[in-house]
């Protein structure tokens, strides 16, 4: 006996009935991932069509083996979107029924670097003495903002050069060893993904 092609029919299931990007900002990409399967016999085959530009399934074409589940990447760019909340649907249509994934997400403003000072003034030092002084870093906007902070000199010890989140605060030490007596001025230097700015640092030895 040599069993013959199934007569059973495809039937669509969606595993995944919402994608939540969550909080997003503008500029970036996010990805998520849906599962969609084939509950019946026999081939299914249909298209995944998004109803917005911003969000693209990896995917728009779908084959499905009886009983098989694909998991497909899902894309969403805010590259020309606006701040604010936005739903949009995929539309999953086959020969074994169709069905909608609903997408949201809430989009943020793009970051804006804002530090708690415009200079530092490390003031009179005793050579040889060790001085910090503390650098608040913050988005604007919320949401994290990713950068680095590089210092121009080395008398001047930046205690994390690298910093993500919406609030980060910054160590500066100066370590006068190396330094003779007078007036000294450098600067900090931050570049984020929110604009960059350069600190002045003064200290008289």
């Amino acid at each position: 006996y040599t069993p013959g092609p199934s007569t059973g029919k495809p039937k669509l299931e969606l595993i995944t009935r919402m994608i939540n990007f969550g909080e997003v900002q503008l500029r970036k990409k996010a990805t998520s991932t849906i599962q969609i399967a084939n509950d019946g016999e026999g081939i299914l085959t249909g298209t995944i069509t998004s109803k917005s530009p911003e969000v693209k399934p990896s995917v728009t074409q779908l084959e499905l083996d009886e009983y098989e589940t694909a998991a497909i990447p899902v894309v969403l760019n805010t590259n020309d979107m606006q701040p604010g909340d936005f739903t949009s649907t995929l539309e999953i249509n086959t020969n074994g029924g169709n069905d909608t994934i609903t997408v949201n997400a809430e989009i943020l403003k793009a970051p804006e670097l804002v530090c708690d000072t415009e200079s530092i003034d490390f003031g009179l030092c005793f050579k040889g003495e060790r001085k910090s002084e503390k650098l608040k870093i913050k988005n604007k906007h919320k949401g994290p903002i990713t950068g680095t902070v590089k210092s121009q000199d080395k008398w001047l010890i930046v205690g994390k050069g690298e910093f993500e989140g919406n609030f980060n605060d910054i160590t500066l030490t100066l370590s006068s060893k190396s330094l003779d007596y007078g007036e000294y001025e450098t600067s900090v230097t931050i570049n984020s993904d929110g604009g960059n700015k350069t600190i002045p640092v003064t200290v008289q030895i």
